[in-house]
């Protein structure tokens, strides 16, 4: 996903439960930050200038 979403935006970003999906996010080393519904943390990537 990385790899594609590169060359066409800049930043990723998605919602995902914590219990569910968050943790595997978590070991592919990303960070869900805070968001108003707190069992969906958000995620972001930056994937650098275009």
């Amino acid at each position: 996903m990385s790899d594609w979403a590169a060359g066409r935006v800049r930043y990723l970003e998605w919602q995902a439960h914590h219990e569910r999906a968050a943790p595997f996010y978590e070991r592919l080393g990303h960070r869900g930050q805070p968001c108003p519904q707190p069992e969906y943390p958000t995620f972001i990537l930056d994937l650098g200038p275009r």
